[in-house]
Order: structure tokens, then C-alpha cells, then sequence
């Protein structure tokens, strides 16, 4: 029996199948022994991967986190420059766009040490370069913020806005996207993916002027509507449509435009009006998967 990958399903389905309240599901993710960090190849990645969390189970089990979302981030980021990692985890989406693009430029947030840590160690395993990982949350200004972490129940989970079984708290950098790309006189991000638990919003109100102008070419963004009022996605939305973006739902074999007044899905994809002619489609059109294009595994 393959014992990492037995826990990894243990793990899934004490998270998404077992009824009851979240207190009861981590006392029974307890009543098994972790196996540790377990070496798994995957989308051509070589990986690190804790079957404690989600995230990683996910990945040790299938191969793949976000069947639909991976397929298109490769497309994606395979004429990618420079490429933003927001709430980097152990940067499976960074990881994948160094294989569809390993001239690219990778900028990865990530501030839970645990989390950076794997990061780091995965980039070493597989030799990659050009890779930079920024210990700092992604905010409206520049400072610090307090993350609430996990140690034992899902480990990858931190946000600055949830603390549903939370172990503690660490004070970490936070940094507004804007100013953090003037410092580094990089003028344009190519692809930027942002997972960071409710904290989209505020993140994004770091990135106004660089929306505005465009600054941002492709933006795929998980977004929390569990963790954020209506106000706040209408403000997100707004704010989008403001900066002449058009919102796309993920579907695996295609972008499926969203209207004005939709609200968007968990995954959503914002693409700027400059970037269409590289699609070969124009706003508001269904954007068809390249065929012979995916390498999932």
C-alpha cells in the first residue's frame, strides 16, 4: 500500500465528505500519522507535498489542483515575461508556468514560512531560476498585517481575514503590488494569479493605477465569496470593468464571457483590452481551448 497517497485520500475526505463541524474532522485527520513531506512528480514539476493539506492531497492523488484552471494557466503562460504568483502556496501555478515558459520571470507572495519553505525547496529539486519568492502578503498599503496560520489542519490555509482554526498568528510584510513593480521597474506583468483567502480586495485596491493602465495583462483570480460582503465583489468587479477588463469563466474547454451585471465565479479570469489580439478572439467572445495544447498529466 502506498501509504501517502492512503493519508492524502484520508485527508480529502475528512475535509469535503465527512459531515460535521471542522473541529471533529481535525481531531480524525489526528487519529492517523502523517507521513511527512513525499516526493511526487507531477505536471512535470518535481514536488515536495504535505498530505495534510487540501491543496497537496489534491495533487498527490490526481496529479492536478484545478483541472480546468491548469489546463488554461499553461496556454496562458507559455508566452509569458513575467509572471505574479499572489498567495504562492507551495507555487504549484508558478511551478507550471516554469515549464510552459522557463525564460519567464516568476514573482511569487507568499507569507506563511511553512508554506515558503516547501516553495523554495521545490524550485532547488528542480533546478529552476529566475524564480523569486517575497515573503509579504499583498495589500492596499505598505506595512505589515497580521496572517492567521494553521499547523495541524490543512497547514497551507493562512489568511489575513479568516481564523477558523487557526493555530496562531504571525505579523508579516505586506505590500501594495503597485509600488512593489515601481521599485522593481518592471512595467508589465504578463499573467498574475491571485489566491489569497478574502484578501483579493484589498490587494486589488493596491493595484488601481496599474490597472488602470494596463499594467496587468492577464488576471486569474480565485475569488472568496464566502470570506467578502456583496459590496466588496461588486466593488472588485466594478473596479475591473472600470480598467477595461473582461471577465471570463474557466470552463476546461473554454473562457465563457461574463456580462456586466453576473456575478463571477469562484475561478474567474479578467483579461485587459490590449491582450485580445494575442488571443485571436475579441471581448465579449467565447475563447476556444488550442487544441494539442495541454500537458496535464
Amino acid at each position: 500500500m502506498n501509504y501517502p497517497r492512503f493519508y492524502a485520500r484520508w485527508s480529502r475526505f475528512c475535509y469535503i465528505k465527512l459531515p460535521g463541524p471542522l473541529f471533529i474532522r481535525r481531531a480524525l485527520m489526528g487519529a492517523l500519522p502523517s507521513p511527512g513531506l513525499t516526493n511526487h512528480e507531477a505536471q512535470g514539476v518535481r514536488f515536495m507535498l504535505d498530505p495534510r493539506d487540501l491543496v497537496q492531497a489534491n495533487i498527490l492523488v490526481d496529479g492536478v489542483w484545478s483541472t480546468a484552471l491548469t489546463r488554461w494557466w499553461q496556454v496562458l503562460a507559455a508566452d509569458a515575461g513575467v509572471v505574479l504568483d499572489v498567495g504562492a502556496h507551495i507555487g504549484y501555478f508558478s511551478h507550471i508556468a516554469k515549464v510552459a515558459a522557463p525564460g519567464a520571470h516568476i514573482i511569487a507572495f507568499e507569507p506563511n514560512p511553512r508554506m515558503r519553505v516547501q516553495f523554495e525547496q521545490i524550485v532547488q529539486a528542480n533546478h529552476f531560476t529566475n524564480v523569486e519568492v517575497v515573503a509579504a502578503a499583498a495589500a492596499a498599503e505598505q506595512g505589515e498585517v497580521t496572517l492567521y496560520i494553521r499547523e495541524r489542519f490543512e497547514p497551507g490555509a493562512s489568511s489575513i481575514l479568516n481564523r477558523t482554526l487557526s493555530d496562531g498568528a504571525l505579523l508579516v510584510p505586506a505590500v501594495n503590488l503597485d509600488v512593489f513593480l515601481d521599485e522593481k521597474n518592471i512595467a508589465q506583468v504578463d499573467l498574475l494569479k491571485m489566491d489569497i483567502e478574502g484578501a483579493e480586495i484589498f490587494a486589488v485596491q493596491g493595484m488601481r493605477q496599474g490597472l488602470l493602465a494596463g499594467r496587468y495583462r492577464l488576471i486569474v483570480f480565485d475569488i472568496h465569496n464566502r470570506l467578502l460582503t456583496e459590496e466588496q465583489v461588486r466593488t472588485l468587479v466594478s473596479l475591473l470593468w472600470e480598467a477595461q477588463y473582461h471577465l471570463y469563466r474557466l470552463e476546461p474547454d473554454e473562457l465563457v464571457p461574463l456580462t456586466s451585471g453576473e456575478a463571477p465565479p469562484d475561478e474567474t479570469l479578467a483579461v485587459h483590452a490590449a491582450r485580445f489580439p494575442l488571443l485571436d478572439a475579441g471581448p465579449g467572445e467565447r475563447i476556444r481551448y488550442p487544441q494539442r495544447s495541454s500537458t496535464i498529466q
